[in-house]
């Protein structure tokens, strides 16, 4: 199922990314800031598909 293999990659990418970020800034902002701005996305995204 796609909602499987979207959290899986999300989980498998995301974690070690936000904690790249949170060592490169040494501060959770730039990591809270990110999954803020991409979860907006996702939810703006899915508003535009619409009902079928």
């Amino acid at each position: 199922m796609p909602s499987d293999t979207s959290a899986g990659i999300g989980s498998a990418v995301g974690a070690p990314l936000a904690g790249a970020a949170v060592d490169a800034s040494g501060s959770y902002t730039p990591a809270i800031a990110g999954c803020l701005a991409l979860g907006l996305t996702a939810h703006l995204a899915v508003l535009s598909v619409g009902r079928s």
